[in-house]
This record gives structure tokens, C-alpha cells and sequence, in this order.
């Protein structure tokens, strides 16, 4: 989304590629769990907002995801 900053864009996709890999995992769909929302590859001071961004895009993927298995 427009919304988002640079980083909070890269983090709303990552968290949709997240949510594809878990659910293609058959893991239980919780975006802490994975390694790019707790310890994401940006600047400090972009972190929460990368972390918004994943917790949104993986939300939505996991909620069409997992609502369609």
C-alpha cells in the first residue's frame, strides 16, 4: 500500500511471502514466528515500521490463506 513508507512496503510483502511459506509449510500461521518479523534487515529506526508492514501483509494472506484450506 501507498501508505506505507519504503520499508513498511518491503515488510507488507515480505509478510505475504511469509504467510505463503507457512501456510505451504502447514505451519501454524503466526507471523512471529518467522525470522524476517523479529529480526528484520533495516535501519533501526525503521524497524517498527517494517514490523507494521509484515504484521499486516501476513495477516491478510494468512487470513484468505488459511480461511480457504
Amino acid at each position: 500500500p501507498q501508505r506505507y513508507s519504503e520499508f513498511g512496503r518491503r515488510g507488507f510483502h515480505d509478510g505475504i511471502q511469509g504467510a505463503r511459506r507457512d501456510y505451504g509449510n502447514r505451519r501454524y500461521p503466526d507471523p512471529n514466528n518467522r525470522d524476517e518479523y523479529r529480526d528484520p534487515h533495516v535501519p533501526p529506526q525503521f524497524v517498527h515500521q517494517y514490523r507494521e508492514g509484515f504484521r499486516r501483509g501476513y495477516e491478510m494472506a494468512a487470513s484468505q490463506l488459511w480461511t480457504n484450506r
